[in-house]
């Protein structure tokens, strides 16, 4: 390859950079392979496990390491299921979704029903950072936002 062609290849690596860096702003599509319900082995509730596609896993895995501490929204073709606070990176491509979190969550077994459909669309998205006020509602440059 000639010098040319060596730097028209960084160039396209460096031109492609920031479209990723945006795409982490807004909400992220997973890929899911498996959902299957489940019994919580502590609390004996039925939850539903997914298993993520080899691409969402690494997506998720960069999204939750990121992101420790901060809310995350997690959605099914558009509704919000659970809104959980990321407590530390998920790596291994395997999320839980507990019944009830969240009001108006579908039954868990009719969301592992529509998870069979290819055309449902799974997607999760850190959500902004809530800023904490002091008494009055007004925001107070004592008190760091999380």
């Amino acid at each position: 390859m000639n010098k040319a062609g060596r730097f028209g290849l960084i160039w396209a690596a460096i031109a492609l950079q920031p479209a990723i860096i945006q795409a982490q702003d807004g909400p992220v599509n997973l890929t899911v392979v498996s959902a299957e319900l489940a019994s919580d082995h502590h609390t004996g509730d039925t939850v539903l496990d997914l298993k993520l596609a080899p691409q969402s896993t690494a997506e998720f895995a960069r999204l939750t390491t990121e992101n420790v501490g901060r809310k995350m929204a997690l959605s099914i073709d558009g509704q919000i299921l659970t809104r959980p606070t990321i407590q530390s990176p998920i790596t291994s491509g395997e999320i839980r979704i507990s019944p009830g979190l969240d009001p108006g969550q579908p039954d868990l077994a009719t969301l592992a029903e529509r998870l069979q459909s290819a055309e449902t669309v799974v997607s999760v998205e850190v959500l902004p950072r809530e800023e904490k006020t002091a008494e009055g509602g007004e925001p107070s440059a004592n008190i760091p936002s999380t």
